[in-house]
């Protein structure tokens, strides 16, 4: 892309340098919201499925120092600036061109934790964006999110962790898919406001993992008055995790 198409932005109070493309799909506040939600530890290795520019693992090694990161990307102009990114924030990563529904053989180990913001709606809905570019990163086939799912199950290593960001209405589908493969399912709503229902959901579980299914109580996200709660200002600026935010379960 050349400079006119793309925007120079920042992300947590300004620790994170990120470009991205200027028109299509923008990075907003998901991609903070999931690296918040990883709870890994420096020397683990990290897999970024279908990671766009960039904004979840980058923020997540900000959090977190001397991850192994690799991320899986189809697209070759968002794989460029992911790579533009992870040089601008000094990250050493592996970007890989490929599909993870037929992984190229780069891809052929396993991790301690995969994360993905997944396209979530199917092909051919009445609100899919005329951009190609947000419509590709949005959308997938009927079904394709059980197989995004499995495909990413299949990349952890035993008690690896899966975390995912999708909108509340894919959580059922979500959870039968994890459900089985994965153990100790953990669901986080994130709330508009009070006494909004959430729109988005973070959904996490753990490869071979026995225990039960837990659902906390979330994050507020906003105030009456439209501005960031302190909870979520503290994440999204601050760069704490979601548990260090002080989320309890119910």
């Amino acid at each position: 892309m050349v400079d006119g198409e793309i925007t120079h932005d920042t992300l947590l109070g300004g620790r994170v340098q990120l470009v991205q493309p200027r028109k299509g799909y923008r990075t907003a506040i998901d991609p903070v919201l999931l690296a918040a939600a990883v709870d890994a530890r420096p020397g683990q290795s990290i897999l970024d499925v279908g990671c766009g520019t960039g904004a979840v693992f980058l923020c997540l090694s900000t959090r977190v120092h001397d991850l192994q990161i690799t991320g899986i990307e189809k697209s070759a102009e968002s794989l460029d600036l992911a790579a533009e990114n992870a040089r601008l924030n000094d990250l050493a990563a592996t970007l890989i061109k490929g599909d993870i529904f037929d992984p190229p053989l780069q891809l052929s180990q396993t991790f301690d934790h995969v994360v993905s913001n997944p396209p979530f709606w199917s092909t051919g809905r009445s609100r899919q964006s005329p951009d190609p570019g947000k419509s590709a990163a949005d959308s997938m086939p009927p079904g394709g999110l059980e197989r995004w799912i499995e495909a990413s199950v299949s990349r952890l290593k035993h008690r690896g962790v899966l975390s995912l960001i999708l909108p509340a209405d894919a959580m059922a589908e979500a959870i039968a898919a994890m459900t089985g493969p994965l153990g100790g399912i953990t669901v986080v709503p994130l709330w508009p406001k009070t006494g909004i229902s959430a729109r988005r959901v973070i959904l996490q579980g753990t490869r071979g993992g026995r225990g039960p299914s837990v659902i906390h109580s979330g994050l507020v996200l906003h105030q009456a008055d439209g501005t960031y709660t302190a909870a979520a200002q503290s994440i999204l600026s601050g760069g704490l995790s979601v548990w260090e935010a002080n989320l309890s379960a119910d």
